[in-house]
């Protein structure tokens, strides 16, 4: 990092809402370390198993595993942050992508579909076709059904809480001040444990959430590629992470 903010740092609005938001994350991870720590253990797992992904079989899949720890990684800043209802969003792509990633190692036909879905408007209609919510989830639940009643549970939860939008999401972050002349809606960009005991709830479960979502990912990935996790002792690390959360 400079030793000096850039010119013109926090003289606009928007330099002023990312120096807020560095701000806010520096802050939780001091002042919540019992809610960071498997974040933090999550992260390890993820660089650990892809610091050991040579010649993966099946191959396809293995390209899902850094995007879905992007998306992890994005949900817990923005949780990290205070930015609850954009986490939820995030954290519903990291799911996505795990789950996409289980199906292709189950239907190498829908992986070649879904990879040809740019070529022509009927290659993304048969990837659209192929690749629906239902369809895809019902590959894991048919093979691993508990483990696809967790993926259902997270997904809803996303959906719940913002990835979708919808009225408790906007409520939550949301006064409304009124006098006897105007309504005013004032939104909170960053929901905090300060603003009071609803927002301290809403804080520490986006953060567990996030961590629940980087597990699930993981387990998934596990199932597609169960001896690598087990020699890595990364499937040791799940077993422990999902006693924990």
């Amino acid at each position: 990092m400079p030793d000096k903010d850039p010119p013109g740092w926090r003289s606009d609005s928007l330099s002023r809402f990312m120096d807020d938001a560095a701000n806010n994350v520096r802050a939780t991870w001091a002042n919540v370390p019992g809610l960071m720590e498997p974040l933090r253990q999550i992260d390890e797992a993820y660089w650990h198993v892809m610091d050991n992904m040579t010649n993966p079989d099946p191959h396809f899949p293995s390209y899902f595993i850094p995007v879905a720890h992007s998306a992890f990684l994005g949900a817990v800043r923005l949780a990290a942050s205070g930015q609850l209802s954009e986490a939820y969003k995030v954290m519903r792509g990291c799911i996505e992508a795990s789950v996409y990633a289980f199906h292709f190692a189950r239907d190498c036909n829908a992986a070649e579909l879904w990879a040809k879905r740019e070529d022509s408007p009927q290659d993304g209609k048969n990837a659209r076709n192929a690749m629906k919510w239902g369809t895809v989830t019902g590959t894991l639940e048919s093979e691993d059904p508990a483990l696809g009643k967790i993926v259902g549970r997270l997904y809803g939860q996303t959906l719940a809480h913002g990835a979708h939008p919808n009225v408790d999401a906007m409520v939550s972050a949301t006064t409304d001040t009124e006098d006897e002349e105007k309504v005013t809606h004032s939104h909170h960009y960053f929901v905090l444990p300060g603003r009071g005991e609803m927002a301290k709830t809403a804080f520490a479960l986006s953060l567990r959430t996030t961590a629940r979502v980087g597990v699930c990912s993981l387990c998934l990935f596990e199932r597609v590629y169960r001896t690598r996790f087990a020699l890595l002792g990364t499937s040791d690390v799940l077993d422990r992470l999902k006693r924990s959360l």
